[in-house]
């Protein structure tokens, strides 16, 4: 038996670590001799892997997996800003100037509520895009054509650079990625003063996985939104970016989204969950502060797009099961301001499929206030059956789940300490979110992948978090000056150290247990 213990007010960072070196030693195991442990046993027992855990963790020499368990970056020290910068040398061969970030996020409960009006409680994740480049407005001559590439933009994820114009004529097209980006720069056109012309280079890193449940799409335009309001030198408020990337979405990318995604990316609170009023658009921040609770999130690697699956069709019959109403309850507007009661009376005069859609939204308003209050009250074992009861009918009503995410909540609540699990976002694949104790998390997690390894054949991706905080720009003149981040000079020497350091400790820690475990201790 090899034990790691943690205390219990360890950072999120040390954690996660800790989960990546029980996965490894997981899986590394040959047989029933060995086995990892993880739990507390008060402070200060695993000092001896401190020194190296800040930069394992926050390194991109890692491999993808060993870099999706870390949490709790701060955004100067997040080492996707470091490759945004790379990239845009490399790209463009000057240096930016400006730099700008927006987190994913994690939604507690309240799923596809959001664009019926009702509630949401989701949280900022440290898992960011950063958009870093330079822009100026250029005043437009008199009588000479502006030049035709104006806007000049390079991803990590995608080879070369894409040109396009800034104007009217602005319009989706090749290749996609490209359409989160011009939805969001049409909407601040109107920010452009008559007689000048916005032009940018840009590159974009983002840490948070595509396709996820994550809300990938929604970091990448309120980055982008962040960014151009430093080139603007305008400030709209973050409720308005959070409504114009909504729009962008809507437009270019022809996604019938709610406002959740983008609203809680612009306005994150570090330690709050946001409880989002979709009707009035007004936000409570609740605490979620207490050291020994902490979310575990779960990549079942299940990839989907929301705008070729059925996301489009739940919103057509959350909109007929409305109409439904409408004719006996007028004065109801949306799916938010009916009650079951008034449902049920309907329910003969609607196709079972679009009652089943209403009950899911009626009754997951009812869960999320419930869920709040809980929280509120320090009641987690309630708090958690609320998120239970959120996937149930996220399965059985609303049918946007899949086996995939089913087997890593059953999985999970099998597991000590977990108070709550579902799936998150649109459904079809993407993550679970899971509640619970602090000291229970690696054995959870550990007990979740293996499961899931032996079941489906693939390797999901877990780590621990708390709510992080919304969308800012990082000052890249403390870099310069040698402040924290590592700046510019002397990054890729420090990553590769690192890198190198990250590996000898996994290594060490393998061996040392692979060992004992022949020797049956």
């Amino acid at each position: 038996m090899v034990v790691i213990t943690l205390a219990a007010d360890e950072p999120l960072v040390e954690v996660n670590f800790l989960l990546h070196i029980l996965d490894v030693l997981d899986r590394h195991s040959t047989s029933d001799q060995f086995r990892a442990s993880y739990h507390c046993r008060g402070p200060g027992q695993v000092h001896t892997l401190r020194q190296h855990t800040e930069h394992i963790n926050t390194d991109t020499g890692l491999p993808a997996a060993a870099r999706a368990t870390t949490s709790m970056v701060k955004p100067r020290d997040d080492p996707t800003l470091q490759h945004a910068l790379s990239l845009f040398q490399d790209a463009f061969g000057s240096e930016p100037d400006i730099a700008a970030f927006a987190p994913g996020r994690v939604n507690l409960i309240g799923e596809h509520t959001d664009y019926n009006e009702g509630f949401v409680f989701p949280l900022a994740l440290d898992l960011r895009t950063f958009v870093v480049g330079r822009g100026s407005l250029l005043v437009r001559p008199p009588n000479q054509k502006v030049p035709l590439t104006q806007c000049r933009v390079t991803s990590e994820s995608h080879q070369g650079i894409v040109s396009f114009v800034a104007d009217k004529g602005l319009a989706p097209g090749e290749p996609k990625w490209v359409n989160y980006v011009k939805g969001v720069v049409a909407e601040y056109l109107k920010d452009v003063p008559q007689g000048k012309y916005l032009v940018f280079e840009a590159a974009i890193a983002s840490s948070v996985p595509l396709g996820s449940g994550l809300s990938s799409s929604a970091s990448l335009e309120v980055s982008v939104a962040t960014f151009l309001e430093q080139v603007l030198g305008t400030t709209p408020g973050k409720v308005q970016k959070a409504l114009r990337c909504q729009s962008a979405e809507h437009k270019f990318a022809h996604v019938p989204c709610g406002i959740m995604d983008q609203f809680v990316s612009a306005m994150g609170r570090t330690g709050k969950v946001l409880l989002l009023d979709c009707q009035s658009q007004q936000e409570t921040l609740v605490p979620l502060a207490d050291p020994d609770l902490v979310i575990l999130v779960t990549n079942s690697k299940v990839k989907h797009s929301l705008g070729s699956s059925e996301y489009p069709v739940r919103v057509t019959q959350c909109k007929a099961a409305v109409e439904g109403l409408r004719k006996k309850y007028p004065e109801i507007k949306s799916l938010r301001g009916a009650s079951m009661e008034q449902l049920d009376s309907i329910r003969n005069d609607l196709p079972e499929l679009v009652y089943k859609r209403a009950r899911h939204v009626v009754t997951e308003d009812i869960r999320t206030l419930r869920c709040v209050k809980a929280l509120k009250n320090k009641d987690y074992q309630a708090a958690g059956q609320a998120m239970v009861e959120s996937h149930e009918s996220l399965r059985d009503d609303y049918e946007v789940s899949c086996d995939e995410l089913d087997f890593l909540v059953a999985e999970a609540m099998k597991v000590p300490g977990v108070l709550g699990s579902r799936m998150t976002g649109g459904g079809f694949g993407g993550c679970t979110v899971t509640l619970v104790r602090k000291q229970a998390a690696g054995l959870a997690a550990m007990n979740i992948k293996a499961a899931y390894r032996a079941r489906f054949g693939v390797e999901a991706e877990t780590f621990v978090t708390t709510p992080s905080t919304g969308a800012s720009v990082v000052d890249l003149k403390k870099d310069e000056e040698g402040g924290r981040g590592g700046g510019r000079k002397g990054g890729r020497a420090g990553k590769v150290r690192y890198a190198m350091a990250g590996v000898a400790v996994l290594g060490v820690v393998v061996a040392i247990a692979m060992g004992l475990a022949r020797r049956k201790v």
